[in-house]
C-alpha cells in the first residue's frame, strides 16, 4: 500500500513540475518574443505537454489493465491472443492515450492564460 501511495505521490509531482517547468520555459521567452515566435513557443508547449500526458496515461492504462484483467497486457499481433482480448486492450490504449493527451494540452492552456494572462495563440487557417 505504501508503494502504491508513493508512486502515486512521485506521479503527481512530476505532472506537477512539468506543467510548472513548461510555463516557467514560456514565461521566461515570450515576453520579447514576437507573435510568430508566441505561436511556436505555444506550439512545443502543447506538444510537449501532452506528449508527456500521453505517456503517463498509456502507464496507468496499462496499470489498470492488469488490475482488471488480472495480468499483463496482451500482445494483439500474437494469432494466439483471443480476438476479444486484443481488440478491447487496443480500444483501452486507444482512448486512454487521445483522452490523457487532451488533457494535458488543456493543463497546458490554463498554465498559459495563467501565466501571460491572455489565451494561447490560435493556429493559422488551412487556407493560408
Amino acid at each position: 500500500m505504501a508503494r502504491d501511495r508513493s508512486a502515486r505521490v512521485a506521479k503527481r509531482a512530476a505532472r506537477r513540475f512539468a506543467v510548472a517547468g513548461s510555463v516557467a520555459v514560456a514565461q521566461e521567452f515570450a515576453p520579447e518574443a514576437s507573435e510568430a515566435g508566441r505561436k511556436v513557443l505555444w506550439k512545443v508547449v502543447a506538444f510537449g505537454s501532452g506528449s508527456l500526458a500521453a505517456l503517463v496515461s498509456h502507464q496507468l492504462v496499462k496499470l489498470v489493465w492488469s488490475k482488471a484483467v488480472g495480468g499483463d497486457e496482451p500482445d494483439p499481433m500474437d494469432p494466439d491472443t483471443p480476438l476479444s482480448l486484443a481488440v478491447g486492450w487496443a480500444v483501452s490504449i486507444a482512448v486512454g492515450v487521445v483522452v490523457g493527451r487532451r488533457v494535458g494540452q488543456r493543463l497546458a492552456e490554463k498554465g498559459w492564460e495563467k501565466a501571460f494572462h491572455e489565451p494561447p495563440p490560435k493556429p493559422a487557417p488551412a487556407g493560408d
